[in-house]
């Protein structure tokens, strides 16, 4: 009996182990600046520059949803939501093609689509993201 119970519990903490383990991480957004002037982008407590007409890696908000971005002296804030499962990649929505514009609308791209984009595509409900209110300018 005493042995049954060992397989059980062994069992059990595999199927938890499983559970825990299969959740795929947050996405990363790939932004391109199309400004033309340098932001500064704070996003899941991490604060990325990004120059003019340059891309880089920004961690997605998961927890919090919510990202800054430093333009010039303006503060632009934004509630970000997870696109439609077509702007992920085929097999998991690892990276999310993106793209922030001089009036901050931040749009985003099909998989299939480079970056930058050579013009904006058709965006789904909810996008293109723009800044709330309580962006405020800084000077």
């Amino acid at each position: 009996m005493k042995q049954i119970f060992s397989i059980h519990k062994w069992i059990m903490l595999g199927v938890c182990a499983g559970l825990f383990c299969s959740c795929s991480s947050p996405p990363k957004l790939i932004l391109y600046n199309n400004t033309g002037s340098a932001i500064r982008v704070v996003s899941a407590g991490k604060e990325i520059t990004i120059a003019a007409f340059e891309q880089k890696d920004i961690p997605f908000p998961a927890h919090t949803r919510k990202m800054t971005i430093l333009f010039n002296t303006t503060k632009w804030r934004y509630h970000i939501n997870y696109p439609p499962k077509e702007y992920c990649k085929p097999t998991a929505c690892t990276r999310i093609k993106a793209q922030i514009e001089k009036d901050g609308s931040i749009y985003i791209g099909l998989p299939s689509l480079k970056l930058p984009f050579s013009s904006l595509p058709i965006q789904p409900d909810s996008f293109p993201l723009m800044p709330k209110n309580g962006s405020t300018n800084e000077s």
